[in-house]
């Protein structure tokens, strides 16, 4: 039986060219009533469509494809979504699947990234930037010190009035 299928392959050649097979293989079709089975098979098969005639053509074949192909040509454009869409609508899903496989891949790269901070550090201040910052915060304080200063010194002074008459 393992031999058979062996010899499944050659029994076209039996058919249309028995003069190219060994006999060998002659021998073992002969032997075997599975092969012998399906090389009548075969041959059944193939006088059944040597007696099939194809339909004839209508006269009106050609005149009618012609102008299906006019309104073809003249209709508008589909967009790229319909385009899209009936695409992935008649496509086989075997197809499909390294296309699935590769977004699912680029979406999980992406929000993977996202998710472990893969993101560039953030920048360093320059040095002048820096100087500017503290110069500003400086500047801030030294008001804020004068404030200070200037509301103490103005109680102060109703103060030492009060005491000095």
């Amino acid at each position: 039986m393992k031999d058979c299928k062996l010899y499944h392959e050659i029994l076209p050649d039996l058919v249309f060219d028995p003069q190219s097979v060994s006999d060998e293989a002659k021998t073992h079709v002969a032997a075997c009533q599975e092969c012998r089975a399906n090389l009548e098979s075969l041959r059944a098969t193939l006088s059944l469509m040597d007696t099939w005639e194809a339909p004839a053509i209508t006269p009106y074949f050609d005149v009618r494809m012609a102008a299906r192909l006019r309104e073809e040509r003249a209709a508008a454009p589909a967009s790229w979504f319909e385009l899209l869409r009936a695409r992935l609508q008649f496509l086989p899903t075997m197809q499909m699947r390294p296309l699935l496989a590769g977004a699912l891949a680029t979406l999980i790269m992406v929000g993977g990234g996202a998710f472990a901070g893969l993101t560039p550090p953030p920048v360093a201040p320059s040095a002048a930037v820096t100087d500017l910052r503290m110069m500003d915060r400086n500047a801030k304080v030294l008001d804020q010190m004068d404030q200070l200063l200037q509301s103490d010194n103005d109680s102060g002074a109703t103060t030492d009035s009060t005491l000095n008459p």
